[in-house]
């Protein structure tokens, strides 16, 4: 009887031993790895920023970022931007967050006025450091995507080479004038004469130099010219204003206008140039004051 018990609990105690791996069990090694496992996400509001860097605009554009807890535990987290070629904050700021809680984190992104056009991707990362007040060996991450695009600004500055020219009727002139492209673009630029009816009338004439439209790139100076022919006939002076104006291929930039005075002086005599006629009156007035006077020397030796 005592040796059927015996065997009794010893078979009992078989079976115990030979099922207890298989019972659950809270407290094993994976188990407690996915209870500790934090769940955080993170994204960006909106997620294609334009930076306005005209010398007029600011230079700082605003988001958003939104990090939320997912899990059921308290998680401290690590917030950094990654974002070249532009100044971004906050750069690195911890937030604790409670279980389900959702923050909100403002974010800004700053560019150099006058800097170059540009697309640039970025992210947002969210990096658990510690779970309920303790620090984790593996850290836990998710990360949001984000763009940022410096404006396209068109900027010109029109200066004359000659801002006042005094000139005789039924002459062609080049008015010679250098633009300035101090924009972020490649620009197509063309000079337009404003008052360009108001000439014609007056007996002008006006065409655009052999370049026609020209492209400027970004920072350069490049010469233009307008071909311009004063009136035929003049009695008397008279000023004109030839204004000009340096107009953009992009519709949102602002002309730069510069006007060129013109004082149209003396009488138009067809086929007569006033400056090679001065010419060579001085040319014959010097040959006759040379004979006078080869003419006097040889009246003394007699």
């Amino acid at each position: 009887m005592k040796m059927n018990a015996c065997l009794r609990v010893l078979a009992m105690v078989m079976v115990i031993i030979t099922i207890l791996p298989a019972l659950p069990s809270g407290w094993t090694t994976e188990d407690a790895e996915a209870q500790i496992t934090p769940d955080v996400m993170v994204s960006v509001n909106p997620h294609i920023l334009m930076v306005d860097v005209s010398p007029t605009g600011t230079g700082i554009v605003q988001s958003q970022i939104t990090l939320e807890n997912l899990g059921v535990h308290i998680v401290t987290v690590l917030v950094t931007i990654d974002l070249d070629g532009y100044h971004a904050s906050p750069n690195q700021i911890s937030v604790t967050l409670t279980p389900g809680q959702i923050r909100y984190l403002p974010m800004s992104v700053a560019a150099m006025l006058r800097s170059e056009y540009r697309l640039q991707a970025g992210k947002v990362i969210a990096t658990v450091r510690s779970v309920n007040g303790v620090p984790i060996e593996e850290y836990f991450y998710n990360e949001a995507g984000f763009f940022v695009q410096t404006s396209m600004y068109s900027r010109l500055v029109l200066e004359a080479k000659d801002p006042y020219i005094k000139v005789w009727p039924g002459k062609v002139l080049k008015l010679k004038f250098e633009v300035l492209n101090e924009g972020n673009i490649d620009d197509e630029v063309r000079l337009d004469v404003v008052n360009r009816d108001a000439l014609y009338r007056s007996g002008f004439s006006i065409a655009q130099g052999s370049s026609g439209s020209q492209l400027i790139s970004p920072g350069s100076r490049d010469p233009m010219t307008l071909h311009v022919t004063t009136p035929k006939s003049r009695w008397e002076d008279s000023y004109y204003s030839v204004d000009v104006r340096a107009v953009s291929s992009f519709q949102s930039s602002q002309p730069f206008d510069y006007s060129v005075i013109l004082w149209v002086r003396g009488v138009y005599v067809p086929g007569f140039d006033p400056i090679p006629a001065l010419i060579s009156l001085f040319v014959a007035a010097a040959i006759i004051g040379r004979k006078k006077d080869g003419e006097s020397i040889k009246g003394r030796d007699l």
